[in-house]
């Protein structure tokens, strides 16, 4: 497990990286690769990942609340539910 909470670290690189239950609330990542990465329980909430890139990674779980997440790449097969709030009631 890491911890990155509030951190700044634009441009880096984590291709490829195994990072199961990252916690992560309020990083600023802009840039970031994070190609072919295993995100799995990650919390990446209130994260700055502007331009991002999570070509092939797998995020099961991740949380991405509330995340900035403009042209960011995100995986096709990654589901982003809408906010809580922008959801139907049953």
């Amino acid at each position: 497990n890491a911890v990155f909470q509030n951190a700044s670290l634009p441009d880096a690189d984590f291709s490829s990286a195994r990072m199961p239950e990252v916690f992560a609330e309020g990083a600023k990542f802009p840039g970031a690769k994070f190609n072919g990465a295993t995100l799995t329980h990650a919390d990446l909430s209130h994260c700055d990942l502007t331009g991002t890139d999570f070509a092939q990674a797998s995020m099961l779980r991740t949380k991405l609340h509330r995340a900035t997440l403009t042209s960011a790449k995100i995986p096709a097969a990654v589901r982003l539910l809408p906010p809580v709030a922008a959801r139907p009631r049953s």
